[in-house]
């Protein structure tokens, strides 16, 4: 625990909720798939943190009064304006407001009464470092002058060995779940130099201006915070097991796999080949379509299961055997809801907000 305990409460809920990214999670086909859900997942966390639930992707874009899988008037996928993130504001009863223009310095100090929303150019944020691995920045053609949503938990003033002082911001950035990015860390660190340098560069660079949201009052803090006990899922079953000896390839994107033992996604690449030992079926069904989520095939190498029908798989002997039942071919039977990645990220980090004068999303 630190000396700030409104801090130690967020960074508790961001680590005890690691399903808020943008991708993976369920309800979100009206939001693209995530794709254009930074500002939707902002929302979700300030939800949590100040009312204590988690409305879907789907029902932060109703709250916010945005239509479904919104688009500009050029036809190109976009996310949450200022307008509408407001709006959201008010439904939730959240008591923040959204201003423009504002020094960062005042930003920070914003930060030790509740969590702070800014809009940053995604390409201006930091490399991966020792000293900071959880740095945002990710390569791609798209990726540098992308608007981007995230929310400020607070910041610490911590001690170097040569004894010399540093401010360490922590902020949550929305964009993983996906095969470009499928850790889902609660959230990053980062220097306060570092923020100010991705804040500001959305005026500078992308030439929006500066914009962000306040809290007005302070987030309640009672006694003190310790990390809430989780429900554990019902564990991984494998049944109907068949030998097999041969690879599966797999055909498409967004595809992942699971790890038996922790339950760690991960995701696999179009094209990616996997050693496969047996065949079987998953009780309880994951959700996604039953085809998708009944019969697996059982990696060897990494003990764990692909979740999705689209594979070919091939024997030692060259044969290609027929894939699992289609949607169409089987229905399984309804199994209680597990937060899991639904394997339709896409390949790429998609620019959802070069489409209008403002909003980060």
């Amino acid at each position: 625990m630190s000396e700030k305990p409104r801090l130690d409460r967020l960074r508790a809920l961001a680590e005890a909720n690691l399903r808020l990214q943008q991708f993976g999670q369920a309800d979100d086909d009206e939001v693209h798939d995530g794709r254009t859900a930074c500002t939707h997942v902002v929302c979700q966390f300030l939800s949590l943190a100040w009312n204590g639930t988690i409305p879907t992707l789907n029902e932060v874009n109703r709250m916010a009064g945005m239509p479904k899988n919104a688009r500009n008037a050029q036809n190109k996928e976009r996310g949450m304006v200022p307008g509408e993130f407001r709006q959201f504001l008010k439904a939730a009863r959240i008591p923040m407001e959204v201003r423009f223009g504002l020094p960062f310095s005042t930003l920070l100090k914003a930060a030790d009464d509740a969590p702070v929303f800014y809009a940053m150019r995604y390409g201006s944020a930091p490399k991966r470092t020792k000293k900071h691995p959880n740095g945002t920045s990710q390569t791609g053609r798209k990726v540098p002058d992308i608007r981007h949503a995230v929310v400020m938990l607070g910041h610490l003033r911590l001690r170097n060995a040569d004894g010399t002082f540093r401010m360490e911001v922590y902020r949550k950035e929305p964009n993983h779940g996906s095969p470009n990015r499928p850790e889902r860390p609660p959230y990053d660190t980062l220097s306060d130099r570092q923020a100010r340098i991705e804040y500001q560069a959305y005026r500078d660079l992308l030439r929006q201006p500066l914009y962000a949201a306040l809290p007005t009052k302070a987030l309640p803090v009672l006694g003190t915070f310790t990390l809430p006990t989780v429900a554990l899922p019902p564990p991984l079953v494998v049944t109907k097991l068949q030998p097999f000896s041969g690879v599966a390839t797999i055909k498409g994107d967004g595809h992942f796999a699971v790890q038996i033992a922790d339950r760690e996604f991960i995701a696999l690449a179009k094209g990616t080949q996997k050693r496969v030992v047996a065949l079987g079926r998953l009780s309880p069904r994951l959700p996604g379509p039953p085809g998708d989520r009944t019969n697996v095939v059982l990696v060897g190498d990494e003990a764990a299961i692909l979740l999705r029908s689209d594979i070919i798989l091939t024997t030692d002997g060259g044969d290609v055997i027929d894939p699992p039942p289609t949607e169409a071919d089987e229905q399984a039977p309804e199994s209680p809801p597990i937060p899991i990645p639904d394997g339709d990220a896409p390949p790429d980090v998609e620019d959802p907000l070069a489409n209008g004068p403002t909003g980060p999303d």
